[in-house]
């Protein structure tokens, strides 16, 4: 039995040992695990507190509406959808609670920044997505229409008043409106995209009286209207250097034309009811001057003219432009008549000199002379008869001492008779 016993007792004490061994190690680890947990759960802890932070600072916050009070409770500012048409806005207020500034985005692409004072708009920053009116200036307000092409607008005074409008249209068209405190339009200015530019004056009855423009063509314009809008005066400068000045009648036709030309040659016309020429001045190039008359048809049946050279003159003309009677005046006072027939030949001169012989001159169809009438300026007359071959063929003269006389030829030229009438 004692052998048993110190047996157990020394299987017991080696075994305690080794439990004591085990023991410390067991410490050991367990320290190790103390620490490696503690630095998992600060790790953890961090983690934790990281997303929690970033969870503070998201990056996306949504709502339909948002509004800005200040210390006082007071609605100051507005972010969301207007009512009527679902757009988004932004909505600043006065102390007063009312809009003063808004900007709009609408459901068609168009835009609008707008200043308001009491309610009233003061100024507008617009653009118009391709349609008929402008993106609207006011909360809650209907379009406004600015031009039925505009694309962008720049707006001083009220939605329905505005003072002052700068536009862009769609054709590449830029414009400018100046209006009075009723809201009408006084002055209008605007530029086409190919560079032509145009100035319009509007009456307070809203009524244009004065526009100033280059035409398609080129033309250089001014149109002044009556208080009707009917023309009253257009005055126009053509590409190639022709000015012309128009006023206008009742009957809204042209009865007054000046015009300067390019060939150096000026004209004034005076026109009927219908508009159509019945008068012309005109100075020509080389300084002559003359004065048409026109009838219904625009046909010239008279004209009275002075040329370079000092000749002096006035036509009568048929129907088909060609003159029929012809009074002319040389610069040293010698004067003609004459009447022509249709084919334009001379059948009557009448003549007269100042230091020489007054003449009348019957012709034939080929405007050969064939009676004449000759008062020389020593006092003495004659009257011949010619024939068709040009030959004096019978005369009758007076000479200056009073003395008369008479004669025949025949058909060779040869006398075949003379004789005095009251004797020698």
């Amino acid at each position: 039995m004692a052998i048993k016993t110190k047996y157990s007792l020394s299987v017991l004490v080696e075994r305690i040992d080794r439990l004591e061994k085990d023991n410390i190690r067991i410490r050991r680890e367990n320290s190790g695990l103390k620490r490696a947990g503690s630095l998992f759960a600060l790790a953890l802890v961090a983690l934790m507190v990281g997303a929690a932070n970033r969870a503070e600072v998201s990056p996306v916050v949504e709502a339909k509406r948002f509004v800005l009070r200040d210390e006082t409770g007071r609605e100051r500012a507005e972010l969301g959808f207007a009512a009527d048409t679902g757009s988004p806005r932004l909505l600043l207020l006065d102390l007063a609670g009312k809009e003063q500034v808004l900007l709009h985005a609408f459901p068609d692409g168009s835009s609008s920044l707008c200043f308001q004072e009491k309610e009233k708009q003061s100024l507008l920053l617009g653009h118009q997505a391709g349609r008929s009116s402008a993106a609207p200036p006011a909360k809650g307000s209907s379009s406004t229409v600015v031009n039925s092409v505009s694309r962008s607008i720049l707006q001083f005074g009220e939605e329905t008043k505005p003072r002052f409008t700068l536009a862009s249209m769609a054709e590449g068209r830029t414009g400018m409106q100046i209006a009075a405190r009723d809201g009408k339009d006084r002055l209008q200015m605007s530029v086409t995209e190919d560079g032509r530019g145009s100035f319009l004056l509007t009456g307070a009855d809203g009524v244009e009286r004065v526009g100033i423009g280059l035409l398609k063509d080129d033309v250089a314009a001014v149109n002044v209207q009556d208080r009707s809008g009917k023309a009253a005066v257009k005055l126009g400068a053509r590409p190639d250097g022709d000015v012309g000045l128009d006023l206008f009648g009742t009957s809204l036709k042209s009865r007054v034309h000046f015009g300067a030309y390019t060939d150096d040659h000026a004209e004034f016309g005076l026109n009927d009811l219908d508009g159509r020429k019945k008068m012309a001045m005109v100075i020509a190039p080389d300084g002559s001057v003359g004065q048409f008359f026109l009838d219904q048809g625009g046909r010239e049946r008279a004209l009275i003219g002075v040329k370079r050279n000092g000749l002096a003159e006035m036509q009568l003309l048929a129907s088909d432009a060609k003159p029929s009677v012809t009074l002319s005046c040389l610069p040293n006072g010698f004067g003609t008549i004459r009447l022509l027939d249709p084919e334009s030949r001379v059948r009557l001169d009448l003549s007269a000199e100042p230091k020489g012989p007054s003449r009348f001159v019957l012709r034939d169809r080929e405007a050969r002379g064939r009676l004449g009438m000759i008062v020389e300026a020593d006092g003495s007359s004659n009257f011949a008869h010619t024939g068709a071959d040009g030959q004096a063929r019978a005369a009758s003269w007076v000479d200056a001492i009073g003395t008369p006389r008479f004669q025949l030829w025949d058909k060779d030229g040869r006398p075949v008779f003379e004789a005095p009438l009251f004797g020698k």
